[in-house]
């Protein structure tokens, strides 16, 4: 059993570093605003105040973004076959970057 959870930690682990690498892969304002509306938790007026994007950047930046990622994460071979149904979903998507914070892979 400890050997199980420790197999999924690695897994999570693996998962988190291959999202930082598509992250990181976005451009500047896609990133800057994924970063800010999933990871902090920030919504479209606090993201247009911090940043100066108009409400309508705002909303392109993270739905480009969110596209962006997507293909990015479904290109990865870590992910299983689920996990990249699950990403094709932008609810799923919001959920597996909450998760990952949530278990303070992602910092």
């Amino acid at each position: 059993e400890n050997g199980l959870h420790h197999n999924k930690v690695e897994e999570k682990e693996k998962q988190y570093i291959e999202l930082e690498k598509a992250i990181e892969g976005l451009n500047d304002d896609q990133k800057k605003c994924i970063t800010l509306f999933f990871l902090k938790e920030k919504s479209y007026v606090e993201i247009a105040d911090i940043t100066g994007y108009s409400m309508n950047e705002v909303k392109s930046f993270i739905q480009n973004g969110k596209r962006n990622l997507k293909i990015k994460l479904e290109k990865t071979t870590t992910f299983s076959l689920s996990e990249r149904i699950e990403i094709n979903n932008s609810i799923c998507l919001l959920n597996f970057l909450s998760l990952l914070k949530k278990e303070k892979l992602y910092k």
